[in-house]
């Protein structure tokens, strides 16, 4: 907050302290060692009056003591610090695992991690309202607290020691799969970041990957490409099991569509070919299809044919061997883009058509990237080739057209 000017900081405490003779120099002193900061002097007072240097009620305080023997703070952190540590010993915890939930509190949250029972935990929220630490700001859908400053909630959470913290953002995370299993997809941020300060590093790596997906269906690319990297760096945690193996090589699949909307091509590339290599150390082919699968593509959008052509004869090798009709579809897909780019266009058309007419055309029809279907793309190609060569009647043959002459229906 900017500082008040001297009249509006004379105004605050005559409203805080009243209109008593002997405030006078205590005001003075208050908006010096405060520089007039609202918070800080109100917070000031609050320290004056449970330290009892101050009697009476609000607006109509008194000194009990003489103005020399008062210290003020030097700094709003050490006032919120002291008053802090003036609370009960559970009230304190209780204002503590407050602050790991973050600056709003959602009571049935709260509820779930304090192990305090019920007739203790509300005695001790009201206290904490009384004092000015949490204000009760909705009802409905579920009760929720908020900090009255982030500074408050600063210097709550940096008092408890970095083992307690990282205990309680690990409690919170399974407190939240339970409490939001009907709304998972709302919360899938704040378990990503609770995950991340726990230490939870299996589920930051899923829920970053789940949070990076969700802001990616916004077009929120940056933000995605930050979950995902995130995502990247907390691998290093986690030993190389099998399982860990095979989430590495998943995370490095989830940058496709952010890389290449901002053009960073080579460094997918080189993150498909990390991830190649752990396919390969896991023997787990169904990866390995789908990770030379858009090794074609990314060399293919490099304008690397030949290289794209190798990786996608690779990927149906694999998916032959598989009868996996997935990487069949993308790897024909990309297969016939790149001999399409070349000017093969008979060999383009005949796997094209693949995909169109093919006992994998349904499938083609669901799997769908930024373009569209790998149907309708197949059916694109088709069309753009049959175009350039003149060809117009065996791609229309299909369609019953109407007589010379005959009005047509447009729907």
């Amino acid at each position: 907050m900017d500082p008040l000017p001297s009249e509006s900081a004379d105004a605050l405490l005559k409203v805080l302290l009243g209109d008593d003779a002997s405030l006078t120099s205590l005001k003075t002193l208050l908006i010096e060692r405060t520089e007039g900061n609202p918070f800080f002097l109100e917070e000031g007072v609050r320290t004056l009056v449970e330290t009892q240097v101050l009697s009476g009620d609000s607006g109509a305080y008194r000194l009990s003591q003489e103005l020399p023997t008062i210290q003020v703070p030097p700094t709003v952190q050490a006032v919120l610090a002291a008053r802090m540590d003036r609370l009960s010993e559970k009230a304190k915890r209780l204002l503590q695992t407050a602050s790991v939930i973050g600056n709003e509190v959602p009571f049935p949250l709260l509820q779930a991690i304090a192990e305090l029972p019920d007739e203790v935990l509300y005695p001790c929220l009201t206290h904490l309202q009384a004092a000015g630490f949490l204000y009760e700001t909705s009802l409905f859908p579920e009760c929720m607290y908020t900090f009255k400053h982030a500074l408050t909630h600063d210097v709550a959470y940096h008092s408890l020691l970095r083992e307690r913290r990282r205990v309680l953002h690990a409690c919170i995370v399974e407190a939240l799969e339970s409490l939001a299993a009907d709304r998972f997809s709302m919360q899938v941020e704040r378990l990503a970041d609770h995950a991340v300060r726990g230490e939870v590093w299996d589920k930051a790596v899923d829920y970053l990957c789940q949070a990076g997906d969700k802001a990616l269906a916004r077009v929120a690319v940056e933000e995605c490409l930050a979950r995902y990297e995130q995502a990247l760096r907390i691998l290093s945690h986690l030993p190389m099991t099998p399982e860990n193996v095979a989430r590495a090589i998943d995370v490095r699949l989830r940058f496709q569509q952010p890389l290449i909307i901002l053009g960073q091509l080579p460094r997918f590339l080189h993150l498909l070919e990390e991830a190649e290599r752990f396919a390969r150390q896991l023997n787990h082919q169904a990866r390995l299809g789908l990770v030379v699968a858009r090794i074609s593509a990314c060399e293919l959008l490099q304008g690397h044919y030949e290289k794209s052509i190798t990786a996608a004869q690779q990927a149906l090798g694999i998916a032959k061997t598989m009868e996996n009709p997935e990487i069949r579809v993308l790897a024909t897909h990309y297969f016939a883009l790149s001999l399409h780019s070349m000017g093969r266009y008979d060999d383009a058309v005949a796997l094209y058509v693949n995909n169109v007419e093919g006992p994998d055309a349904d499938l083609a029809q669901r799997l769908i990237v930024t373009q569209g279907s790998f149907y309708l793309m197949g059916c694109g190609g088709l069309t753009w080739i049959h175009s350039m060569l003149g060809n117009c009647a065996p791609w229309y043959a299909r369609s019953e057209l109407p007589p010379k002459g005959a009005e047509v229906q447009r729907k």
